[in-house]
């Protein structure tokens, strides 16, 4: 349905490389998704898209969403070896129901991820019902943080679960063949 939906609206997906596709039109949208985050633990500049895209070069890709000569959302995915990395994501809100494009950026990050070999993709940390439609799984992160003031050490650790709530598992759906078998590329 959602890829039905992509085409209708006549979105074009490109695979670019990061250093030659992120501009301030990609910052925009970008922002637009900074905006609406519920927990914001940093905010990234323009600089820090073109500075990852030089110093990574064909490793950082861009995926670009284009309706009618405008780009309407992206993806950056990482690459090394056998793993890849859904790292962020730029979406136009005005374009996103008409389109899916949320959805469709997923399916179109685990196409690129197993058209260039990955077998183990991080899709990152959250909505995790659109992900686990996919078959994703949750795996437990951790982050230890420690202040050298002692006082700000407890506010840090009072605040941890404000911070960092606990998820729920998403959804449980079986996507691949065989999922007794289901190793480290079902990830």
């Amino acid at each position: 349905r959602s890829a039905r939906k992509l085409i209708r609206a006549g979105v074009r997906v490109e695979d670019l490389c990061l250093r030659d596709g992120y501009g301030a039109t990609a910052h925009a949208l970008y922002e637009n998704v900074i905006d609406r985050a519920p927990v914001q633990l940093e905010h990234l500049t323009r600089p820090f898209f073109r500075i990852l895209g030089r110093n990574l070069g064909d490793s950082a890709r861009l995926l670009r969403f284009s309706r009618e000569g405008r780009t309407v959302g992206w993806v950056v995915v990482l690459f090394h070896g056998d793993r890849a990395v859904d790292l962020f994501h730029g979406i136009s809100y005005a374009d996103n129901e008409e389109a899916d494009l949320y959805f469709n950026q997923l399916a179109e990050t685990i196409r690129l991820s197993i058209a260039r070999g990955a077998r183990v993709l991080s899709l990152g940390q959250s909505t995790e019902t659109a992900k686990g439609r996919f078959g994703a799984v949750l795996e437990p992160r951790y982050i230890a943080l420690k202040h050298r003031h002692e006082v700000l050490n407890r506010v840090l650790r009072g605040g941890t679960r404000k911070l960092f709530p606990p998820k729920p598992p998403p959804p449980s759906r079986r996507v691949f063949h065989g999922e007794e078998g289901r190793g480290e590329g079902a990830r």
